[in-house]
C-alpha cells in the first residue's frame, strides 16, 4: 500500500464518492461529477507513471526521484519488471482518463436532462409524467 500511497488514494477517493452516490444516495448526476474526478485524477497521475525511469519530476518532498530512493512509480514498474514500459502506461493511463471524462460528460448530461423533462411534462399533465419511460413503453403495449 505505501509503494502506491499517493496515487491509490487519488483513484481510490473519487471512486468511493461515485459509489457513495450510486449507492447511498442514489444521485447519478453527482455520480457522473465523481466520475469525472476519477478521470482527472487517471489523467493527473500520468506524468508520474512517464516519470518512472527519468525519475525527474520534482517530488512532494521538494526533491527528485534521482535524489531519494525513487519514486512510487519506479519501484513499482522496477517490482513489476515493466520499467521500459512506463511510457506506453503513462498514455494509457491519460487516454483513460479522456475516455472516463468523456463518458462522465454524457453521463452527467442525460442525468441533469431526464429530471428536467420529466417535471416539465408533469407541469404540463402528461400521463405518467416522471416515471421512466421503459415502464410507460411497457403500460402502453
Amino acid at each position: 500500500m505505501t509503494i502506491l500511497g499517493g496515487s491509490l488514494d487519488q483513484i481510490l477517493m473519487p471512486l468511493v464518492c461515485l459509489a457513495t452516490f450510486l449507492i447511498k444516495t442514489r444521485d447519478p448526476f453527482g455520480a457522473s461529477v465523481a466520475l469525472w474526478w476519477t478521470a482527472e485524477s487517471c489523467m493527473d497521475i500520468a506524468p508520474y507513471i512517464d516519470d518512472a525511469r527519468a525519475m525527474d519530476l520534482m517530488l512532494l518532498g521538494g526533491v527528485t526521484g534521482k535524489e531519494t530512493d525513487g519514486h512510487d512509480w519506479n519501484n513499482l514498474l522496477t517490482l513489476l519488471s515493466w520499467l521500459e514500459y512506463d511510457h506506453r502506461l503513462a498514455h494509457l493511463a491519460y487516454n483513460f482518463g479522456i475516455l472516463l471524462m468523456l463518458a462522465s460528460f454524457a453521463w452527467g448530461g442525460v442525468a441533469g436532462t431526464i429530471p428536467l423533462l420529466a417535471q416539465r411534462a408533469a407541469s404540463e399533465g402528461c400521463e405518467g409524467a416522471g416515471r421512466p419511460f421503459f415502464l410507460l413503453a411497457e403500460r402502453a403495449r
